[in-house]
């Protein structure tokens, strides 16, 4: 077996965020299958330079790490300049001291740095893993803003720059690599979707640990709990999700209640919900450590992931949707869930919604949830079976398995 030097660059994450929980699976992946020697390297904004060291044993990916401190974010010309400057020599000094024979990249923020490495090192294989669509976010994000045309032209040289010079580039979707190819017809890079997959020995079903976990929220047997989980930005429709669930309460004539997990619970999304007529034993929105998540939606019939229909959500593989899944959850979403493949292979799962009338999508839900009462262990389990064919990490594990042995290893060895 060929051993290789994997050099992998990432930006800094929280290690409950989707991003982070991504590169850790890709790159762990290919250590294994390389069997290769790793080092990582994280860029830090000086902001959150504390916050790494507090996190260490959380954020870090491999033993070898290399901390390279950054001006965030790109949006201002002499964070660029200083950016690609200090690029370069960290490049060079990357190159000649580690000399890799795979450099793996994470996203946009990445590419300096890596193509710098990859300039110094002409011998090593690159690759670029990009997300999502990185430009079209900018404008989805703020679509108004002058300050977001600079950030966007500046993102879509980046995007062009990866599709044209990298070697090899991995995508969180099929969708998203048509959409480069369509975007970039000159690319000679080979593409790889490697999906965001959850871990199926954390996210998993447990009848005990829903048991215990409706005893510890309370709830009757009768209850049906709705959940969300994950941050609270605007793109993320968590003040609709809030508003389609005070209309479910009106129109429904059984118990529910929701749950909010995010990382910082939000006093503005509280007070909003207590707007609508909400009470404390309505819902609750609480900070649950990452490794406490599934057992928490194991306790919850019912998700919230609804977003907007844009090349944006086109291309995603939300984590989320798989951890949804993985713990028995029917998923409430928008009709942007038919561009995912899980949605294309098993749409019973999925109770699709408006995303402009919260009413009619509560009458919905409404039938959907009385749809499936009849047997809801029968629900939970071809959600399951769903995750664990479409968005598990072993799938995605064996799938880029084959990719690296046919196009990368090839290459290097």
């Amino acid at each position: 077996m060929i051993v290789s030097k994997n050099l992998l660059i990432h930006t800094f994450r929280r290690p409950d965020d989707g991003a982070f929980i991504r590169v850790k699976n890709l790159n762990t992946a290919i250590a294994e299958i390389t069997a290769g020697h790793c080092h990582e390297v994280v860029l830090v904004s000086v902001r959150h330079f504390r916050e790494i060291f507090k996190n260490d044993r959380n954020t870090r990916i491999f033993e070898r790490r290399l901390i390279l401190p950054i001006l965030w974010t790109n949006r201002h010309l002499l964070a660029r300049t200083w950016n690609g400057f200090s690029s370069c020599i960290a490049g060079l000094i990357l190159a000649t001291f580690l000399r890799p024979d795979i450099v793996v990249g994470e996203t946009s923020a990445s590419w300096k740095l890596a193509k710098a490495t990859k300039f110094w090192r002409q011998r090593a294989k690159l690759i670029m893993d990009l997300h999502g669509a990185g430009p079209e976010e900018v404008l989805f994000h703020n679509p108004t803003s002058k300050l977001h045309e600079s950030v966007y032209s500046y993102e879509s040289r980046l995007e062009q720059e990866i599709a044209l010079n990298a070697d090899f580039i991995t995508c969180q979707s099929v969708n998203m690599i048509e959409h480069l190819i369509i975007k970039y017809p000159a690319t000679r890079a080979r593409f790889h979707p490697f999906q965001c997959s959850v871990r199926s020995e954390l996210f998993r079903m447990d009848l005990d640990t829903r048991s215990y976990y409706r005893q510890k929220l309370q709830l009757n047997d009768g209850e049906t709990l709705f959940v969300y989980c994950g941050s609270v930005h605007k793109w993320q429709n968590v003040h609709y999700s809030v508003n389609v669930f005070a209309e479910y309460l009106k129109c429904s004539a059984t118990a529910a209640k929701l749950l909010i997990m995010c990382p910082n619970p939000d006093a503005e999304l509280c007070n909003h919900a207590y707007s609508l007529g909400l009470s404390d034993d309505d819902f609750r929105i609480i900070a649950v450590p990452h490794e406490e998540v599934p057992a928490y939606l194991n306790a919850a019939d019912i998700g919230f992931l609804i977003r907007d229909d844009g090349v944006v959500n086109r291309v995603a593989s939300p984590t989320k949707l798989g951890e949804y899944l993985a713990c028995g959850l029917s998923v409430i979403v928008g009709n942007v869930a038919n561009s995912w493949s899980s949605a294309r292979l098993d749409s019973s799962c999925f109770c699709f919604v408006d995303l402009d009338n919260a009413a009619g999508a509560a009458n919905t839900i409404l039938r959907f949830v009385d749809s499936k009462s009849d047997d809801p262990m029968s629900v939970k389990q071809s959600a399951t079976s769903l995750a664990g064919l479409s968005l598990s990490t072993t799938t995605e594990t064996e799938r880029l398995k084959m990719f690296m042995k046919h196009s990368v290893m090839e290459q290097i060895s």
